[in-house]
């Protein structure tokens, strides 16, 4: 049967650090300017109808970006059934990625044909494990951060929330184990940490970020 660590050691074992650190930076980045650069654009009042669809976007792009610098990393592009969009799958060993937005750190993965096909893999097994190691679909979840106030969403609403590295079940309806990227890459925190978020909006920025239940 197989464990959290087991988990654990198949997405790093497969998936570069390279590749994990770059994509953490390139979302932080991605959350960053989309804000920025639409405030410049549009109102505040509307900046929300637009930023997830431009933040959907970009992120695509760096998976593909981000594969390209890693060695033993490569990704394909399909279009999705009855629907113009496409998605970005990441192939680094056995590991199958994509990424989606989700509300926050403990929302599930959106529900899509292409999602639900990918996780089937993730069946747990009780019985001997099979002579050909399985893909395992892992999905790169991500989300804007979560403030309380006005105040705090104007000061520090670009914030990443969280980003997360997730095994999803093969419902989508829970995950078999999370990898919080927040927590494995601190320097890349610190260095997209703004000077001004200090005592209890950074604790709670930093809290919320996390996999378990938090403030």
């Amino acid at each position: 049967m197989t464990t959290n660590g087991d988990y654990e050691g198949i997405i790093n074992g497969n998936l570069p650090e390279k590749f994990q650190e770059g994509i953490l930076k390139r979302i932080f980045d991605i959350y960053r300017d989309t804000d920025f650069n639409g405030q410049a654009i549009f109102a505040r009042t509307e900046i929300m109808r637009v930023l997830g669809h431009e933040r959907s976007a970009l992120t695509e792009q760096a998976l593909r970006d981000v594969s390209d610098v890693c060695t033993d990393v490569f990704y394909q592009t399909f279009k999705s059934e009855r629907s113009p969009v496409y998605h970005t799958e990441v192939h680094a060993g056995r590991v199958v990625l994509t990424a989606t937005a989700t509300r926050n750190q403990h929302s599930f993965v959106r529900s899509s044909k292409f999602r639900i096909d990918l996780s089937q893999t993730n069946q747990p097994s009780f019985f001997d494990e099979p002579v050909t190691e399985p893909p395992v679909y892992v999905a790169l979840t991500h989300s804007r951060v979560r403030w309380d106030s006005y105040d705090e969403y104007e000061s520090w609403g670009y914030l990443l929330g969280h980003c997360h590295l997730t095994i999803p079940d093969a419902n989508l309806r829970g995950y078999m184990h999370k990898i919080d990227l927040f927590d494995k890459y601190p320097q890349v925190v610190a260095a997209y940490t703004p000077d001004d978020i200090t005592g209890y909006p950074f604790v709670k920025w930093l809290s919320r970020s996390r996999a378990t239940f938090v403030i």
